[in-house]
């Protein structure tokens, strides 16, 4: 892609839209609409308390099973491709049909851990809860799809190297649906504590390991767990009281061995992670400059960004970030690239060129709808966000390479 840098600019946008590598298929042209919920257009993926993933490894982001609730019961998988020379937006995996559930509506999913009669994970508001990584998609809390508004402390895997899934996609087509396996869905097991909802999830790809943070209804307590994202083998951890991480986001600083957990108020804490299966207790962060006037909403995107030691926070929702604004919030450093003591300092970026604004409403928030790709063949990040509600608005902004961002 021929790309300016610190500029957003648009992608996926159909034929005759923009420059050649502008012209790929958008998200609407692939959107499968399951029938009989209460939102029936390419909304209902991108509105409801819904997120997104960026797979490092084939540099896309995936939507996988987004809905939740009464708003969209279709629990098919999507992956806009931006390794492409022209990047599109392509169908990975079609729903499960309303008959593969015990009744209609399917309110029956939050009892039954959240999944169809063949175990495959129910549509959710997946919000900030998914994350990539060791070829998988981890599920790491929900919100599930019934019109009863339960949750569930289910946590599921999806297996983007599943050898059906594959042979599938690599022939242009999506993977059908089959009433014989759970296809590349997999139950992990539960979370222990008090069922949450709109939970985080993040990946360490230093310490191959999936966390997940879930706050339950009356906001006290949240369930802490982990996953082994080679040997898939889930573990509970204590308890994290105080905090409201309903609607929050948590990223790893895998290179300084930190666990960065969000609340909803903007409230940041860290946990070590030196031993990524026994997480240190969580560490209050004093932050200054704008975020801490603006971090307490809900909906933030976040990643971190290695080369300039830095979180990285997006909201549509949140005027600070009108035009493309993205608020930084830098983890300081010693001479030895260790993590040093004392305040972080955030301070807003605005985009060199171009501007990013959502296409409609979009009253959930970001969430993982903003993403990062670490490296896209050049040493080079590339920022990802899709805010389209009818046409599928997808937008990508090249950083610099180090750290002058």
């Amino acid at each position: 892609m021929a790309l300016a840098l610190k500029t957003w600019t648009r992608v996926c946008g159909g034929s005759g839209f923009g420059s050649a590598f502008q012209n790929g298929a958008t998200l609407t042209s692939v959107y499968q609409a399951m029938p009989g919920t209460n939102q029936s257009a390419l909304g209902a993926l991108v509105i409801p308390w819904v997120g997104g993933i960026i797979d490092q490894d084939n540099k896309r982001l995936i939507f996988c099973a987004n809905g939740g609730h009464g708003d969209y019961w279709g629990n098919e998988v999507y992956a806009c491709e931006l390794n492409a020379a022209v990047p599109f937006w392509r169908r990975l995996a079609d729903y499960s049909p309303i008959t593969a559930y015990s009744s209609n509506p399917p309110n029956n999913v939050g009892t039954n851990n959240a999944k169809d009669n063949f175990g495959r994970c129910a549509a959710m508001h997946t919000s900030n809860t998914q994350c990539y990584g060791d070829g998988k998609i981890w599920t790491m809390s929900q919100s599930s799809y019934s019109n009863l508004g339960v949750s569930s402390n289910a946590i599921y895997s999806y297996n983007l190297r599943d050898a059906a899934l594959l042979a599938a996609n690599s022939g242009g087509n999506s993977l059908t649906f089959d009433n014989a396996t759970s296809g590349p869905w997999h139950f992990v097991g539960n979370a222990t504590g008090n069922t949450g909802s709109f939970g985080m999830g993040c990946y360490d790809k230093a310490g191959h390991r999936a966390y997940g943070v879930s706050t339950d209804q009356s906001n006290s307590t949240s369930a802490f767990c982990s996953v082994d994202t080679i040997s898939g083998v889930l573990k509970n951890h204590s308890a994290i009281n105080g905090g409201n991480y309903q609607s929050g986001c948590c990223v790893v600083a895998y290179d300084l061995r930190l666990l960065v957990l969000i609340d909803q108020t903007g409230a940041i804490n860290i946990c070590d992670i030196s031993n990524p299966a026994t997480p240190g207790a969580p560490i209050a962060i004093t932050v200054t400059g704008p975020w801490s006037g603006i971090g307490n909403s809900f909906g933030w995107g976040c990643v971190y960004h290695r080369p300039s030691s830095s979180l990285l926070f997006y909201n549509s929702n949140n005027s600070a970030c009108t035009g493309g604004v993205i608020i930084k919030v830098k983890i300081p450093r010693n001479a030895n690239g260790s993590k040093a003591s004392g305040s972080w300092a955030s301070s807003a970026i605005s985009p060199a060129g171009g501007t990013i604004s959502p296409e409609g409403s979009l009253s959930g928030g970001t969430y993982g709808k903003f993403g990062l790709i670490d490296n896209m063949n050049n040493g080079q990040g590339l920022l990802v966000c899709c805010l389209g509600v009818a046409a599928g608005f997808t937008y990508v902004y090249k950083l610099p390479a180090g750290e002058l961002l």
